[in-house]
């Protein structure tokens, strides 16, 4: 019987890749997914200086660690912590340079996941949320980006080969201050950086209900006229920014590397 780690949580961190609402459609290797197995997948940072972090994924080795004692082809990757490549621990090293599948190129590190420890939570179940204050809230109002910390459990999948691993279920989940979102793919200014406009057969105007301007033989107008700054109003207005996060910056985080070494650097072994 496989031994199930119930009503764990996460040290406070930071929400960002997956989605709380939309589930996953196609596999790590681009395949569609049936409907029926269509999962919630989102992944959480938490900086690896934070208290009790360590403890918890030493919690999660001895999980591993108990159940495949006698599978010793699969022992081998758990005895090597978070390096193994053929163990799906549902727990990455930001600070492991990892590689494009396709092509072979080394994906670049964003900032939020150097010095953390990112936790991937999958799930078929809509997931419960609440804010700092135990009020609940629709998870669609928790964005990437967003502070969190997520109750959850964790058992092995039971496989024995090269797929062996571990699951971890998310319970509920709660807001513990605002972030700075963060996107996902390539942004319209990075699409467009170091492009120029092409011309085009026909005027354009340069601002919302504007004239295009006269030109002799047709081709792009002028330069638009300068963005105007929203002014605050009696009546409403551009919204406020969203409370800043009480976190402190993590950008200067040095990461831990005892973890990548088995149980020898498992923290409490």
């Amino acid at each position: 019987m496989a031994t199930k780690l119930d009503g764990q949580f996460t040290p406070g961190g930071r929400l960002v890749m997956g989605s709380l609402t939309e589930r996953d459609e196609k596999d790590y290797d681009g395949n569609v997914i049936p409907d029926d197995k269509r999962r919630y997948f989102f992944g959480v940072a938490v900086p690896k200086d934070t208290p009790g972090v360590a403890e918890l994924i030493n919690s999660i080795w001895q999980v591993a660690a108990t159940d495949y004692a006698q599978v010793p082809l699969v022992m081998n990757q758990i005895n090597q912590g978070l390096a193994a490549k053929d163990f799906a621990w549902k727990i990455q090293d930001g600070d492991i340079q990892t590689y494009d599948k396709k092509t072979g190129q080394p994906r670049d590190i964003p900032d939020y996941l150097k010095g953390c420890y990112i936790f991937k939570f999958s799930t078929q179940f809509e997931v419960d949320a609440c804010d700092l204050n135990g009020n609940q809230i629709n998870r669609a109002d928790i964005k990437r980006g967003d502070y969190v910390d997520v109750m959850f459990n964790c058992m092995v999948n039971g496989k024995m080969d090269d797929t062996a691993g571990v699951y971890m279920n998310p319970v509920a989940i709660r807001r513990l201050g605002y972030g700075d979102p963060i996107a996902t793919g390539i942004s319209a200014s990075q699409a467009f950086a170091g492009r120029a406009a092409a011309a085009m057969g026909t005027q354009m105007p340069t601002a919302a209900g504007a004239t295009p301007p006269a030109t002799g033989g047709g081709g792009m107008p002028g330069n638009p006229a300068p963005a105007q700054t929203p002014t605050a109003s009696a009546g409403g207005g551009m919204p406020g920014a969203a409370p800043a996060a009480q976190t402190s910056s993590h950008s200067n985080v040095q990461p831990h590397t005892g973890i990548l070494n088995g149980p020898a650097g498992m923290p409490g072994m």
